[in-house]
């Protein structure tokens, strides 16, 4: 899974690369600064013998440990 952090939701270039992300099947999910107002949860949960993170954005429920390459644009 590929996490990109963007400051907001215009920015021309970011839309291009998901664009392409898109175009060859890659699992992306974008996440942009200025949605994460009230609209996302954050959540650690210990398991026996590690951290378990989970992030809730728009009702899509990402294990952080899936995330393989995250990109943070600008």
């Amino acid at each position: 899974m590929i996490l990109i952090l963007s400051t907001a939701r215009i920015e021309y270039t970011t839309d291009d690369v998901m664009d392409w992300l898109n175009r060859f099947g890659a699992q992306a999910l974008r996440i942009n600064g200025e949605d994460l107002d009230g609209e996302s949860d954050l959540c650690f949960s210990l398991r026996q013998d590690r951290v378990e993170t989970k992030l809730d954005y728009r009702g899509i429920s990402l294990n952080i440990d899936e995330v393989t390459v995250v990109w943070w644009r600008r």
